[in-house]
């Protein structure tokens, strides 16, 4: 690993006696002090070619109400999707089977593999519901649930204190951050600590995706006389492999826009058979060759959050790139094998990746779920830099003096 500097703060007593599994290229993992692994992460953290990516499982949070009932305040994963959508559309129907039939796996992904076949074949087989009707209903469906807490304060916050945490002086690379999701917590974090990143986007008033912006940096001009230049520190390359919720299809071009101001075509990959094929095109193809390109960087690392690896396509990035021997894989996520609606246990992706036995895979979880993206943040990762955390009471402070002297002109009116 290289340009490892400083020593990492520990967190709490309690946290360091809290015990973790670890799996290193085996199926057998080993039990673990919190407090020891969070040493030896704090040096991958160190890298200058590290990258993160983000499943679905980092923009759920579920937090609990007065009557000690949990609630989701972010958007949920694909199963709690279809429980939402099955409550919602009670009477819905494919072929002749509601949505509790097994062959669903109480999954949306599952449903609209189906009924995407479905659509294939309607020339052959007559169904009582139009299969191209049904899947418009699931997108506008999965649109919506987005929408309703795309400005989670609860999620955005949490996110914040991710980037607040990935701060380090004298970094030299841009840290990337790839991610399956439409929402907007990335961004909407970065732009509320004020961090500088890229997301593929060029122009301020009617920005437009432009791939060769990841080629650019930010930089200090460290002498109006001379052209000495020097790299800001901590800068982030954003890329949302399956589109997102913000990005508009016009002319051929893809814009970024307010979500609920998009009146053409949504730039969104949606979880069915075509999403492999979908990425081959414009954006989504450059935007997997920058991720491949940046996996293949000497001593690259990649840590992977709230993902399960049941993307084919990703996943082919990824392992291709085990061919670096420099290369580090770090999956927080669960081992554990799955009882599906129909009552057959189904073993994990990430279990099966375990099988190549190849000692650059590190495996993370634990029985208080140390994996999920909350415990990550707050358990494994550095602490934030005490300078890191005074700049940012300082900018909230600012943010609510601004605030309440707004209040108070509107209410002089």
């Amino acid at each position: 690993m290289n340009n490892i500097e400083g020593v990492v703060v520990m967190g709490s007593e309690q946290q360091d006696e809290e015990k973790i599994k670890i799996y290193r290229g085996s199926e057998i993992p080993q039990e673990t002090d919190l407090s020891v692994f969070r040493t030896e992460f704090g040096k991958y953290m160190q890298s200058d070619n590290l990258n993160f990516l983000f499943g679905s499982g980092c923009s759920s949070l579920f937090e609990t109400d007065k009557n000690g009932r949990k609630k989701q305040v972010g958007i949920d994963t694909m199963a709690g999707l279809y429980s939402e959508f099955k409550r919602e559309n009670p009477n819905f129907k494919v072929g002749d089977k509601n949505l509790d039939d097994p062959d669903f796996e109480g999954n949306l992904e599952r449903l609209m593999d189906i009924l995407i076949s479905l659509r294939e074949a309607k020339n052959y087989i007559k169904t009582e519901n139009d299969p191209d009707e049904q899947m418009n209903d699931v997108r506008k469906f999965i649109k919506k649930q987005i929408k309703k807490n795309v400005n989670s304060k609860s999620v955005i916050k949490l996110y914040k204190e991710f980037y607040m945490r990935t701060i380090r002086k004298s970094r030299q690379n841009p840290i990337n951050v790839v991610t399956t999701n439409y929402d907007l917590f990335n961004e909407l974090a970065l732009d509320s600590l004020g961090f500088f990143y890229n997301d593929g986007f060029s122009g301020t008033f009617r920005r437009r995706f432009n791939p060769l912006v990841y080629n650019y940096i930010y930089a200090n001009n460290m002498n109006l006389n001379k052209s000495i230049w020097n790299r800001v520190d901590n800068f982030y390359n954003l890329f949302k492999i399956h589109g997102s919720v913000s990005w508009e299809k016009q002319n051929g071009n893809i814009y970024e826009k307010d979500p609920e101001n998009i009146e053409a075509e949504n730039v969104m990959i949606y979880p069915t058979p075509l999403k492999d094929r979908s990425t081959l095109m414009v954006p989504y193809s450059d935007l997997f060759r920058n991720f491949q390109n940046h996996l293949a960087n000497p001593n690259a690392v990649l840590i992977t959050l709230g993902y399960s690896f049941g993307d084919d396509h990703i996943n082919r990035v990824i392992l291709n790139n085990l061919s670096v021997p420099s290369f580090r894989l770090i999956i927080f996520g669960d081992t554990e094998t799955n009882k599906g609606v129909d009552g057959q246990e189904r073993e994990s992706n990430i279990l099966r990746l375990l099988k190549a036995h190849d000692p650059r895979i590190i495996v993370v979880n634990s029985e208080n779920k140390v994996h999920y993206f909350e415990n990550f943040i707050n358990k494994i990762m550095p602490n934030p830099l005490v300078d890191v955390q005074e700049n940012q009471k300082l900018s909230e402070a600012i943010q609510n003096i601004s605030s309440a002297l707004q209040d108070g002109d509107k209410l002089g009116k």
